[in-house]
């Protein structure tokens, strides 16, 4: 009887983690930037085809990257003020920017609104997160 508890508890505690927000997305805002956090279970890079960054209130696009291979990924960090097109490591991943085009970078500020979106290799899903860039 012991053992089918168990069994139950941990058949439960498994369901909970999968039901949970796929691709998993946290964001971890300092006084610099957001570090943008794609691993399951804080240690196991996931497969990311799309991120996507844009104003929460409006919705316009600041940036936009893409992978057709969807290579699995830690995360990536954005800094306040001017970044690349292709911040930290998602250039060593393969991916393209498609927002900006050419090649300018795009800007993030202080007391902004953003919303961060990461898409499942397959597209299907969605992760979305929100958050402000702190002024001071």
């Amino acid at each position: 009887m012991r053992g089918l508890a168990l069994f139950l508890l941990l058949l439960c505690s498994v369901l909970v983690v999968g039901c949970g927000q796929w691709p998993p997305l946290s964001v971890s805002v300092d006084n610099f930037g957001v570090q943008v956090d794609v691993r399951r279970f804080g240690e196991y890079s996931t497969s990311v085809s799309r991120v996507r960054l844009s104003l929460a209130d409006t919705s316009e696009i600041v940036w936009e990257a893409v992978n057709s291979d969807s290579p699995q990924i830690p995360g990536f960090r954005l800094v306040i003020g001017e970044n690349p097109q292709l911040p930290q490591n998602l250039s060593e991943f393969g991916f393209r920017s498609v927002i900006p085009t050419g090649d300018s970078g795009f800007h993030v500020r202080k007391g902004v609104m953003y919303r961060i979106e990461a898409w499942s290799k397959s597209q299907k899903r969605v992760a979305s997160e929100t958050f402000l860039f702190p002024i001071g």
